[in-house]
Parts: structure tokens; C-alpha cells; sequence
């Protein structure tokens, strides 16, 4: 009989540094971070060769001018320097303070996954319905990491 936590041959486990230190997740944050600045810069080249009046000049905030492709990825990049801001510090705490906690990590990586769906939506499906709830479960999510922090406590 197959083992419950294995999937495709892969065995979930906590002793996988993935799941062991509390950076890896945030340095998935910020890899979510680049991309989608990676995705505002290709976005904004894509501009600039297609219109001309971009050429001479990328226009400073708030894209009065922008289409609204544009100005969504950079709603979503601001957005991405927010509440995530808080995630890095709780991160950084629980990597000092040595915590081993698996209610905290899965938090974390929850967060990690809720800010992905986050993005995807903010970017690509533009619906507040389906984007607000995900938002709002990321902060709950993430308040939930802060009480789970201060359980840890010494």
C-alpha cells in the first residue's frame, strides 16, 4: 500500500530543508517580486515599440496614459511591497529566533501560495470577486503567522 504522504514519488516531509527554514519561502516572495517586475518592464518595452509616444519617454506615475495592462502589473508590483513587508520580518524573526515550527511553516508557505494567486489574478483575471477574498485570506494568513510567533515566545 502506497504511503499517504508520498505523491508522484516524492516524500513530503518536514526534514526537507525546504519546509525546515523560514528564508526559503521569502526568497520565493521575492522571486514572486521580480517576475512580475520583469513582467512590467517586457510589458512596458512591448509599449514603447508599439506606440510611439512611449519612445520618447516612459511617463511617471500614475500612467495617465497607460494601458490598463500596465497599469494593473504595476498596481501589483506596489501591492507586492506591502503586506509582504510584514511576511519578511516575521520570517527573518523566526530564522534568528531558530523557531521549528510546522504550523508556522505551513503558514508560511500558505501565504507564499496566496500571494502567487494573488498576483496571477490582480494581472491576468482582473476580477475583484475572485482577487478580494485571496487578499484578505494572505493577511489572515499572515496575522495568523504573527499570534503563531508570539505562541513561540520565550
Amino acid at each position: 500500500m502506497p504511503n499517504p504522504t508520498t505523491i508522484t514519488n516524492y516524500n513530503f516531509n518536514w526534514s526537507n530543508p525546504m519546509f525546515e527554514n523560514f528564508l526559503v519561502p521569502a526568497y520565493v516572495m521575492i522571486l514572486i517580486t521580480f517576475l512580475v517586475g520583469f513582467l512590467h518592464v517586457f510589458a512596458t518595452l512591448k509599449l514603447m515599440k508599439s506606440d510611439p509616444s512611449w519612445a520618447d519617454g516612459v511617463p511617471s506615475m500614475p500612467y495617465p496614459n497607460a494601458p490598463d495592462s500596465l497599469k494593473l502589473i504595476k498596481n501589483n508590483i506596489q501591492n507586492l511591497f506591502e503586506f509582504p513587508i510584514i511576511f519578511y520580518v516575521l520570517s527573518v524573526f523566526c530564522f534568528i529566533q531558530g523557531i521549528q515550527d510546522q504550523l508556522l511553516m505551513t503558514l508560511s508557505w500558505s501565504y507564499i501560495v496566496l500571494r502567487a494567486v494573488h498576483s496571477y489574478l490582480h494581472i491576468f483575471v482582473t476580477s475583484t470577486a475572485l482577487r478580494g477574498p485571496v487578499f484578505v485570506l494572505s493577511n489572515l494568513v499572515l496575522f495568523a503567522m504573527l499570534l503563531g510567533m508570539l505562541r513561540t515566545m520565550h
